[in-house]
């Protein structure tokens, strides 16, 4: 065998892999011996170190020998060494625990203490943001509380004020009443004094012109003549005043002539009870007619409010009034030319549709007007009652305007002619 060989295994070989066995063994031998000497040093001062036993059960030389120096009867030898040894473990490091643990345990309270300031601190903003709450409200109330008694004695004068306002209006309608019905009645009673002196004299004339007739009766006549002639001209003079002045009629108080039945409204008189807008009533040449009235005023139609002879005598008339239609669309009261109301008026719509008009239905679908039936539905529920079809597809309008539309938005430009050529062709 070549011994180059073996001279290099051993070349590397370390100390350790030369003479391991010699170390373990003298390690042993010298852990032995150790073990011995305490042994024997520890089992010497045995009864010393069992009187002082919880001082020196965790010194690191009696914690091996635990269960040969202090054994209790109940257990053996390992078994309490193990208990001791878990005992001084626990305890040891219970200790260094503490002691490694107290940095992290200070910044820990440090921290804590931060926190706790800081909730002081924000208690104490709330604190006091919640003071300022209940004084603000405390003054808010307050204030309130003074505008309200400001306002409910306000209130109750505003109610006082209205309440004295409306009693003084009924004081005042009530007294213009109680004059117009004491100024009605005085006509009355004046116009039946203008009768009475009316019928005196008419008497008076009789009896004279029957002594007249009689020559036997004729100084008789002579005289009564006299005695007429100085009572009639007083009389003529005070009926003049009364009747032409005081517009004092023998018949009393006219008699509400406009939208009667005259002979002239030969066709139909419709009655109009007013409900929601009231009407200005006008007497002109003592008939009371409401001003949106059209008359005709020399050769112009105008409304009655515009003429300038009618009288205002009522405002706002909620009562029933009648509208005469006849043939020749006009009606002649007291010498004035009044149309009659046969739609004369037109409002939106009115004027009709072609029929190829397209309407909106129910379903969002388009249906031509002259295909539409009673009972369909149109856009937003709206249900067809009834159906109305123009005669004519012409549709004139009396205006007193200078302008004004037929059908399609056609503009005509006229000024009253409309109204003249209508009136002619009824005729």
């Amino acid at each position: 065998m070549d011994t180059s060989k073996i001279d290099k295994l051993y070349d590397n070989l370390s100390y350790f892999d030369k003479y391991g066995e010699s170390i373990i063994l003298f390690l042993l031998v010298n852990i032995v011996f150790i073990y011995l000497c305490l042994y024997f040093q520890i089992m010497k001062n045995s009864e010393e170190i069992k009187s002082n036993w919880n001082e020196n059960r965790c010194n690191p030389k009696i914690i091996p020998f635990a269960g040969l120096i202090n054994r209790p009867e109940n257990k053996t030898i390992a078994e309490y060494t193990k208990e001791n040894w878990d005992y001084c473990i626990q305890n040891t490091i219970t200790s260094l625990t503490g002691t490694l643990t107290q940095p992290i345990t200070f910044i820990t309270s440090e921290i804590q203490s931060v926190y706790s300031g800081l909730s002081e601190n924000v208690n104490s903003i709330r604190t006091m943001i919640s003071s300022i709450r209940t004084k603000m409200s405390d003054i808010i109330e307050n204030i309130l509380e003074r505008v309200l008694n400001i306002l409910t004695p306000l209130q109750q004068i505003m109610i006082a004020f209205k309440d004295s306002m409306l009693k003084m209006q009924g004081i005042l309608t009530a007294g213009l009443y109680t004059s117009l019905g004491t100024y009605y009645a005085l006509k009355s009673v004046l116009g039946a004094i203008v009768e009475f002196i009316v019928a005196i004299l008419v008497i008076l004339v009789i009896l004279i012109v029957g002594m007249w007739i009689t020559p036997a009766t004729w100084g008789m006549a002579i005289s009564m003549s006299a005695v007429y002639a100085s009572i009639a001209i007083p009389l003529a003079v005070i009926v003049v005043f009364m009747t032409n002045v005081l517009n004092v009629q023998s018949s009393g108080i006219p008699k509400l002539r406009c939208f009667l039945e005259y002979p002239e409204c030969d066709d139909a008189i419709g009655k109009v009870v007013l409900n929601g807008n009231g009407l200005d009533i006008y007497n002109l040449n003592d008939t009371y007619v409401s001003g949106s009235h059209l008359i005709k005023n020399g050769e112009k139609w105008q409304r009655v409010s515009e003429c300038l002879d009618a009288k205002l005598v009522m405002k706002n008339y909620m009562g029933m009034v009648y509208c005469p239609i006849t043939k020749s669309k006009v009606v002649k009261i007291n010498g004035t030319i009044y149309s009659d109301w046969d739609e004369i008026e037109i409002n939106v719509g009115e004027i009709g549709y072609n029929s190829d008009v397209l309407v909106l239905m129910m379903d969002k679908s388009l249906k031509r007007i002259d295909e539409i039936k009673i009972g369909d539905l149109l856009y937003k529920k709206n249900e067809v009652y009834g159906l109305v079809k123009f005669v004519s597809g012409k549709k004139h309008l009396l205006t007193n305007g200078d302008k004004f539309y037929l059908e399609n938005g056609k503009e005509v430009n006229e000024y009253n002619k409309d109204i003249e050529e209508i009136v002619k062709k009824w005729k």
